[in-house]
């Protein structure tokens, strides 16, 4: 399909380069760019396009101008009005001489591609096949194409569409945010957020495109060609909000199409996992640190053994002082490379997890399923300093060892009588099966709830609101609470629930059953 665009302001003829490529994702296009009016003409009579996106006011030739000589030519060409000016006498006029819309700047992606469908330039269900599913062409379309190509195992490049992003990006980098969201209010993040995401689609000098992995951490691949634009375009992403939460960022080297999507990842990716060693830094680039070229391995056998006997034996601070004097040895030898932090954290890692089925190897308790464990898992990207990665594998170390207390020294009798005296002394917290199971007794889930089942009879939600209940009739009769205040002591936050709950198990509401109980004790 051939497209024409015509308008003397650089800026806004590349952003509308930008958006008539992601709106049309699934076509193949060739697009023609004018700086004048007479220049547009030219273009349009020697190429014949099948459709022109105009501004109004242009040198030598305006817009509305071009778009009548456009009708009385009688070739078949859409033409759509762009322009800042919200006049009716200037739509008025681009209707009459055959314009088939009128664009407001700044244009919107929405409003644009409604336009594209409502004139029948792309069709409603245009999109690319993904399986049984179609893809719509949004603006988000590009997005989620680029995160099968990011983060699907197995995902292949060459999809219809895919050679006219790899167009589209022919020269890019990857920027990898990660921000605290942990130790930040969720307004605070999202506030910040939304702040990144204004300031990306304001860009006009090149294309950016928001790849959202998980709740702290962001891709976002520009088709910027230098490190200085880059540069230049994270100081904007940053100013003011680096101020309000922690946020580091990653770069990887320039990179030629989305071919290569997942190797410039893995660049970004390791060029954030060198917060470790430049903890004052906000921005890190794989160029830069792919320069640290010093590789060491920590670990030997004998020395691995040393620290599996530790950690077996429930020796945990002496299993974590190994640990933590090994990594500071390994991040004080000059220009490290981040591999060897990497690869010295995934032996301690492979460590902890053998350790922890040896323990349930070598028990007396006969679990049925295997255990659901805790993550033994290190991210390097999510710590900022050393003081944190250390105080991570402290608490690893130490929910490892509370596992092999509690399996050797009870069996599942004992357990289960652990979990009821649990549930009673916290029936008041909003404690799940999967959290109480994962996270208290480290046992699977459906395992410890079918210890409880043998036990009491009932299920975990029957038993914890069974306890629930028993103590909120104990409260309306020997207290003065009102019955939020009850409703919140045994763990409920909605009152309307609570008294559901209440009714289901006693005939009666809450305010009912203690004016009941009131007029008992009178007589």
């Amino acid at each position: 399909m051939k497209v024409l665009i015509a308008e003397d302001e650089y800026c806004s003829r590349m952003n509308l380069i930008r958006q008539i490529k992601e709106c049309l994702f699934h076509t193949t296009l060739e697009i023609f760019e004018a700086e004048n009016g007479r220049e547009a003409w030219d273009i349009f009579l020697g190429q014949h396009p099948e459709l022109v996106l105009t501004d109004i006011r242009m040198p030598l030739l305006d817009g509305l101008e071009l778009t009548e000589m456009i009708s009385q030519s009688q070739l078949y060409t859409k033409v759509i009005i762009v322009s800042g000016f919200a006049e009716f006498e200037y739509a008025q006029r681009a209707m009459k001489y055959g314009a088939v819309g009128y664009l407001l700047k700044p244009i919107q992606e929405k409003e644009l591609m409604n336009l594209l469908r409502q004139k029948e330039i792309i069709g409603e269900a245009s999109g690319l096949e993904h399986g049984n599913e179609i893809m719509p062409i949004t603006g988000t379309s590009v997005a989620a194409r680029l995160k099968q190509l990011l983060t699907s195992t197995g995902e292949e490049f060459g999809r219809e569409g895919d050679n006219i992003l790899n167009e589209i990006f022919s020269s890019c980098y990857e920027i990898l945010i990660w921000m605290n969201t942990e130790c930040s209010s969720a307004s605070l993040a999202d506030s910040v957020k939304n702040s990144i995401m204004q300031r990306i689609r304001r860009q006009n000098d090149a294309l950016c495109k928001a790849i959202e992995l998980n709740h702290d951490l962001w891709v976002i691949l520009t088709s910027y060609g230098t490190k200085e634009e880059v540069s230049e375009f994270v100081s904007r992403l940053l100013e003011g909000n680096s101020q309000q939460i922690d946020i580091c960022i990653g770069i990887s080297s320039i990179g030629h199409g989305v071919r290569n999507l997942q190797e410039y990842h893995k660049q970004a990716i390791y060029a954030l996992s060198g917060r470790i060693l430049y903890p004052e830094k906000k921005v890190l680039y794989f160029d830069e640190l792919n320069n640290r070229m010093n590789y060491r391995n920590i670990w030997n056998p004998p020395k691995l053994k040393k620290l599996k006997t530790y950690l077996i034996a429930g020796e945990g601070e002496k299993a974590f002082s190994f640990i933590r004097i090994s990594i500071q040895e390994l991040l004080k030898i000059k220009d490290i490379s981040i591999y060897s932090v990497i690869d010295a954290l995934k032996m301690v890692e492979i460590v902890l997890n053998e350790a922890i089925f040896h323990i349930y190897q070598n028990s007396s308790t006969e679990n049925a399923e295997s255990p659901v464990l805790f993550s033994t898992h290190f991210e390097l990207i999510h710590y900022s300093t050393e003081d944190g990665l250390m105080a991570d594998i402290k608490e690893k170390i130490s929910k490892m060892c509370n596992l092999a207390s509690l399996i050797g020294e009870k069996d599942a009798e004992n357990t289960v009588q652990m979990v009821i005296d649990y549930i009673r002394l916290n029936y008041n917290n909003d404690i799940t099966l999967k959290d109480l199971a994962e996270n208290v007794f480290f046992l699977n889930g459906s395992y410890l709830s079918h210890l409880l089942k043998i036990k009491t009879g009932k299920n975990y939600l029957t038993y914890l609101t069974e306890i629930r209940m028993e103590k909120a009739e104990e409260l309306l009769r020997e207290s003065e609470m009102t019955v939020t205040e009850i409703a919140g002591l045994c763990g409920y936050n909605d009152i309307s629930k609570f008294i559901q709950v209440f009714k289901k198990y006693y005939g009666k509401t809450p305010k009912r059953y203690r004016e009941d109980a009131d007029t008992k004790d009178t007589i």
